[in-house]
């Protein structure tokens, strides 16, 4: 436990610190390192939050058999009422249903899907410049609102139908987020990266089963409410496994940097864009150019001269070894 001064202490940095949040949430995050060694913990939760909380959208025919069921924009439809001696009023559970209500709930489909395709865009400038790690948290909190609105909303239908349409787009939004951050993370498995990837795409578009799932479990007897409160609950357990074992850091690709590189040069700040091994190769070419004397015809090269030199030295002249034979006092054959 802290003692009376050190939490004066921390108190006292928080407060006079420009921006406590940020240095409170970089001493929070996990290392580069130590994201590395939980990659598998990782993916595996990312497959299966994929699978609850993606796309699960792409469900909207179960999503739409119980929206009506819980009666959202009921009060559209008028008991009895008929068009050109065709009924379009009909009982659907304890409310009535019509046309123009699936209209109106197809429209909110219309927004969430837009919002699932479109924020793809201003996603991947945001995840250059800050990480996945800010994007996952935001996605999570955004599904997570989107539950619990949608279960307030079953409280009084025939009043809080709107808030479907602010639902199904912090849905969607939520969804990519967690998508597009998750195919991050096969830059950490090097020859299996591919695989991985596979896999992360196979659970983003597998999630359109979800809302099947779901209606499994309403039809069992469930209520709605509760399972929209408890998704709400399981999207905060995302929420809190991002904040513990997502890096502040981006996922280098492996051929970028080694992870193990990484790991070995993580005390050194360099301020240079180009670190890693292309800083390195980088570096020892311009060294071997620096190195070299430049070519003239008054100077030759001198890698040139040093292999002419070399060669010189290895052939010896035929006079100079009769010369050196008769000095050892060997008598020469041709004498």
């Amino acid at each position: 436990m802290l003692t009376g001064q050190a939490v004066f202490r921390v108190r006292a940095l928080l407060s006079h610190s420009p921006e406590p949040r940020y240095y409170l949430n970089r001493a929070m995050a996990p290392s580069l390192a130590q994201a590395y060694r939980r990659r598998w913990w990782m993916a595996g939760s990312a497959v299966l939050e994929n699978l609850l909380f993606s796309a699960v959208l792409l469900g909207w025919g179960s999503l739409l058999i119980m929206l009506k069921s819980e009666g959202f924009y009921s009060h559209l439809c008028t008991e009895n009422g008929t068009v050109d001696s065709n009924l379009t009023v009909w009982e659907f559970g304890d409310w009535p249903s019509c046309v123009e209500q699936e209209e109106m709930l197809n429209l909110g489909f219309t927004i969430g899907s837009f919002l699932l395709s479109a924020a793809t865009l201003p996603l991947g400038i945001l995840m250059d410049k800050y990480g996945p790690r800010p994007l996952r948290l935001v996605g999570s909190a955004c599904f997570a609102f989107s539950c619990a609105m949608i279960a307030a909303a079953t409280y009084d239908p025939t009043v809080l139908s709107i808030l479907i349409f602010v639902a199904v787009a912090f849905n969607g939004f939520g969804g990519i987020c967690l998508t597009f951050t998750s195919l991050m993370l096969p830059n950490m498995f090097g020859n299996i990266r591919s695989t991985i990837l596979s896999i992360m795409i196979g659970s983003y578009a597998s999630s359109a089963v979800t809302f099947p799932g779901v209606k499994l479990i309403y039809d069992a007897g469930v209520s709605f409410r509760v399972i929209m409160w408890v998704w709400a609950g399981l999207a905060c357990l995302v929420c809190l496994n991002c904040f513990l074992n997502w890096p502040l850091e981006a996922f280098p690709a492996p051929e970028e940097i080694s992870y193990t590189k990484k790991m070995k040069l993580s005390s050194l700040a360099l301020d240079h864009k180009v670190t890693g091994d292309r800083f390195y190769s980088h570096m020892t070419a311009v060294g071997q150019r620096l190195s070299q004397t430049p070519c003239t015809m008054d100077r030759p090269c001198q890698l040139t001269a040093s292999k002419t030199t070399g060669s010189a030295q290895s052939t010896i002249p035929f006079r100079r070894s009769v010369c050196s034979l008769s000095s050892c006092g060997v008598s020469s054959p041709w004498r």
